[in-house]
């Protein structure tokens, strides 16, 4: 779609002040018909050069966005027409993105390529639909702007926020789970899994004597277990209807994520 730059709105706008004045002069409203047909025909011209300008319009990384974390949208641009450019891109965010309005100007030599990038928050798990982009693309006298729409080809997919268990992986393979509180204790007694061997002392479980290190060391051994560990935890949540009541700036659900 060719639509009329600023230019031309505004001597579009100075010809109706003429157009008005033709009511003393009568030759004054032959001079603003003749205006406005330079300028409508100046405005197609522009418009038709500018359909012979291909830009190509990428978008980089989006597959992948986590509730409640302010995200980049990045678009990768390429003018592979011969003339400068200045494009306009706008942004429409579903109801659930907060953020400011999408909008960001670029400014393109000949086969120059750039990548720009619009900043929102996801507000809202699971699958969403992106609206269309908006592209403008005007040359620098702005006589007009050709524009076009750059569809979302498939919904985005937005995830709970997993930063917390970033830190979390990074604060355990570096030994430094004490700073979430998290500290590590030995129930000696409290499992079945094998610890150690030592002596014999009279509180012990009789159950707990190993005979065959007995036999061998020809004094009382006991055996001391420990808590199992590597086991499989499953976290049971519940999917119903009341769970996708709003809580904060999430659902019921979300947060029962997110605790998980």
């Amino acid at each position: 779609m060719i639509v009329p730059g600023r230019p031309v709105l505004f001597a579009a706008f100075a010809l109706a002040l003429l157009m008005l004045g033709a009511v003393v002069e009568p030759r004054l409203a032959w001079a603003a018909l003749a205006g406005d047909v330079l300028l409508i025909g100046a405005c197609l011209a522009e418009g038709l050069r500018q359909g012979r300008i291909h830009i190509q319009v990428n978008r980089e990384g989006w597959d992948r966005f986590q509730r409640g974390r302010e995200t980049e949208f990045v678009f990768r641009l390429e003018n592979r027409g011969d003339r400068p450019v200045l494009l306009v891109i706008r942004q429409p965010w579903p109801p659930s993105f907060r953020g400011p309005p999408g909008r960001i100007k670029v400014s393109l030599a000949p086969g120059e390529a750039a990548r720009v990038a619009l900043r929102a928050t996801p507000g809202k798990r699971g699958r969403v639909e992106m609206p269309p982009t908006e592209i403008d693309l005007r040359f620098p006298r702005g006589l007009s702007v050709r524009r076009w729409d750059v569809p979302c080809e498939t919904p985005i997919s937005v995830y709970p926020d997993l930063e917390r268990i970033r830190a979390y992986e990074t604060m355990r393979r570096h030994h430094a789970l004490f700073h979430f509180g998290i500290h590590r204790i030995r129930r000696i007694g409290a499992g079945r899994e094998f610890e150690q061997l030592r002596e014999y002392l009279p509180d012990d479980d009789y159950r707990d004597i190993n005979w065959k290190a007995t036999a061998r060391h020809r004094r009382p051994v006991t055996s001391v277990y420990q808590t199992e560990r590597s086991q499989d935890v499953l976290l049971c949540l519940d999917g119903g209807r009341l769970m996708g009541s709003p809580v904060g700036d999430g659902t019921a659900f979300d947060h029962a994520v997110d605790a998980s």
